[in-house]
C-alpha cells in the first residue's frame, strides 16, 4: 500500500513539475514579446501580457501550495 502512495506522490509531484515548467516557458516568451526592441512600443500588447503574467504568477502561486500538501 504505502508503494501505490509513494507512487501517486511521485506521480502527482512529476506532473506539478511539468506544469511549472510549462509555466515557466510561457512566462519566458510573455517576457521576450515585453522586451523586443521595436521602434514604438506597442502598449496595448505590454498590459495583455502583463495581464498574463500575473495570471500565470497566480497560478504558480496555487501549484507552488499544491506542492506542499
Amino acid at each position: 500500500m504505502a508503494n501505490a502512495e509513494n507512487n501517486s506522490v511521485s506521480t502527482r509531484s512529476s506532473e506539478l513539475y511539468r506544469e511549472i515548467s510549462q509555466m515557466d516557458d510561457e512566462i519566458m516568451k510573455l517576457v521576450e514579446q515585453i522586451n523586443q526592441p521595436i521602434g514604438r512600443p506597442d502598449f496595448g500588447a505590454i498590459e495583455e501580457a502583463r495581464k498574463k503574467l500575473t495570471d500565470k504568477r497566480m497560478k504558480l502561486e496555487e501549484l507552488s501550495k499544491r506542492m506542499k500538501e
